[in-house]
């Protein structure tokens, strides 16, 4: 006789799991920043060598080896708080909100809580993978921010004696006179660069303004995407019963639009200000933004259906006996019971594919009814053997 309760704890402690790796991943990523990043040697100003006057055309000239780090530096616009409240903190709040608030058939309580775990894991996950990638990254490179000749405040006695010493002309970070803290640039009243910027200054690339920016809130329209139905009308790639192509699908309202792609848009606004303010290269912007959205893509398709096929809802649970891991030809770790529920009950489910909150999967849309008794069939003759139910198939797209 099998223990339910047992394996309902099971199942629970492999989702206790999941968030402990999470947060172990985000404390390694934090631990990163007081490690020392890779001090990449860099071209000395004109000025430093020539003892010409700091303000010299050839120190702002477009073809000066300088020209790349001789911004000026300037407080950022979107702080590192600002960008956690933005990127984590409100999508965190509006995804909990949604998920209570979920209006439709067959939403039951245990329903939305699963999709409110389901978010917070989804959001989790791609917050966490950026942030871990850019710490680990931006150390390894040790790319030259736009300001780091501000930063550094070079020492025109130090860079002409140590100009050859690294070849081709260039100097190491033990010219800059900023190395302890300093003014910006050695001038005397200017803004003070503390040792921690002075750092930073090696570590233009990754952004991480850019990725956490793109992850959370690209995350959080993909979410309210899905929950809305605000995405662009399509047809099934079943036949559509009683409706014609024309009929099958209408356009959402616009401000529906606007108010999933709001998010979207404050992240491409934060990104924007970390070129403007010379924190980052443009090659450095794009880059981190592509790979923030690609982890906020990644996390939401980990734990939703397709947002366009999959009627606003979060994959089930995995499966009991799947909780920590499955064999070779298991088939996958879809749920075979659901929450709360009884074993006849996950077994009467099982071969129909249905959720583990003791509903129909969402992404089941209205023509797969017809498809149930085959479906049936097939997991009977043993076409379903080995995996927890065959009528999801239809909702997952490449």
């Amino acid at each position: 006789m099998v223990d339910v309760a047992f394996l309902f704890h099971r199942l629970a402690l492999s989702y206790v799991l999941d968030w402990v790796i999470l947060l172990a991943l985000a404390a390694a990523a934090a631990a990163f920043t007081i490690l020392a990043p890779t001090h990449t040697p860099f071209a000395p100003p004109p000025f430093a060598l020539n003892t010409t006057s700091p303000s010299s055309s050839s120190f702002l000239s477009p073809t000066s080896p300088t020209a790349g780090i001789s911004l000026p530096y300037l407080p950022d616009t979107v702080t590192i708080p600002v960008v956690f409240l933005t990127a984590v903190v409100a999508p965190a709040a509006i995804t909990l909100l949604v998920s209570l608030l979920l209006r439709g058939p067959r939403v039951s309580i245990k329903r939305r809580l699963w999709e409110w775990h389901t978010a917070w894991l989804g959001l989790a996950l791609s917050v966490v993978m950026g942030f871990f990638v850019v710490q680990t990254l931006k150390n390894l490179f040790g790319k030259l921010r736009p300001d780091f000749l501000e930063r550094c405040g070079v020492d025109p006695a130090r860079a002409r004696e140590a100009a050859w010493q690294v070849g081709l002309g260039l100097v190491t970070w033990e010219v800059c006179g900023n190395r302890e803290g300093g003014p910006a640039g050695g001038r005397e009243g200017a803004r003070w660069v503390s040792k921690a910027e002075f750092e930073d200054g090696f570590r233009s690339f990754p952004s991480g303004h850019c990725t956490i920016a793109f992850a959370g809130l690209l995350y959080l329209t993909l979410f309210l995407s899905a929950k809305l139905s605000a995405v662009l009308p399509f047809l099934p790639s079943t036949p559509a019963g009683t409706h014609t192509p024309r009929t099958h699908a209408a356009a959402a309202p616009l401000h529906l639009l606007l108010l999933t792609l709001l998010p979207t848009g404050a992240a491409t606004y934060i990104a924007g200000t970390r070129y403007a303010d010379g924190k980052h290269h443009g090659f450095d912007v794009l880059i981190s933004s592509i790979f923030g959205a690609a982890c906020a893509w990644f996390a939401f398709r980990w734990y939703h259906l397709p947002v366009r096929r999959g009627e606003g809802w979060a994959w089930a649970p995995r499966s009991n006996g799947a909780a920590f891991g499955v064999g070779v030809g298991a088939g996958g770790y879809g749920n075979q019971r659901g929450i709360g529920g009884d074993l006849e009950a996950g077994k009467k489910e099982e071969g129909m594919g249905m959720g583990a909150l003791g509903a129909q999967p969402a992404g089941a849309g209205a023509w797969q009814g017809g498809q149930e008794q085959v479906e049936m069939e097939n997991f009977a003759a043993g076409a379903g053997r080995g995996v927890s139910g065959s009528s999801t198939r239809p909702l997952r797209e490449a």
